[in-house]
């Protein structure tokens, strides 16, 4: 790492914890490969033997009794994952007193693709298990974009089935062509959506799709929606 700042409070009550506070900032995180870390090997270069490298990482947390359990709250949390960003992050998680998890409301302004998929990459060579292949099949279409102003809410009510609501603007999307599904890039969409049912808007002024081997080059289309 080049550098890392952590701070910390706590505030006790009744010789309880009442409330923690900690802030920390960190650039030039190396995170090595499972068996690199437990061989205790120095890698020289991260990206050629799957290590993950966190640009830049920041964050606010609190953490407090609520209504006896515990209350996590997270807020600017920002990352940049190879030259990618994942920007104005938000969650407050409530949590059973044995840990288990009540709610969850997220927000974040600002999520690059190619940051998350770095991330899911890194996630599935630290896993014991392999990501589903649906994810693995996804990641290999070389996402790219970025999603702004997701709001995501779970809640888990002790009586009744979990609730979740979400939503989220994409701009710029696009996936690689492969094999018989063309590609495209500059796709523009709108989500809302529940555990009832769900909108998906569809639109861009400046769509490009990858119709290889049928067109040598791209076909760009001027307006789309749907």
């Amino acid at each position: 790492s080049d550098g890392v700042d952590l701070e910390g409070w706590l505030r006790l009550q009744d010789g309880a914890l009442a409330e923690g506070l900690s802030r920390i900032r960190v650039q030039g995180l190396v995170i090595d490969p499972p068996e690199q870390a437990e061989a205790g090997t120095k890698v020289r270069d991260p990206a050629s033997t799957g290590g993950l490298v966190l640009d830049r990482l920041a964050a606010q947390m609190r953490v407090k009794p609520a209504g006896g359990g515990w209350r996590l709250e997270v807020a600017n949390l920002g990352l940049a994952v190879d030259g990618a960003n994942l920007n104005g992050i938000g969650f407050d998680l409530g949590l059973t007193r044995e840990g288990g998890i009540e709610r969850l409301d997220l927000e974040a302004s600002g999520l690059e693709l190619r940051a998350l998929a770095a991330l899911a990459r890194w996630a599935g060579r630290a896993a014991p298990e392999p990501l589903p292949d649906g994810i693995a099949r996804l990641l290999a279409l070389e996402p790219s974009g970025r999603i702004e102003d997701l709001v995501l809410g779970v809640y888990f009510p002790p009586t009744s089935a979990p609730r979740w609501r979400a939503q989220a603007r994409g701009q710029g999307l696009g996936l690689a062509r492969s094999d018989r599904i063309p590609g495209f890039s500059g796709l523009s969409a709108a989500l809302r959506a529940d555990q009832d049912q769900g909108e998906i808007r569809l639109g861009s002024e400046g769509l490009a799709l990858d119709l290889k081997p049928l067109f040598d080059r791209p076909i760009g289309l001027e307006q789309f929606s749907g």
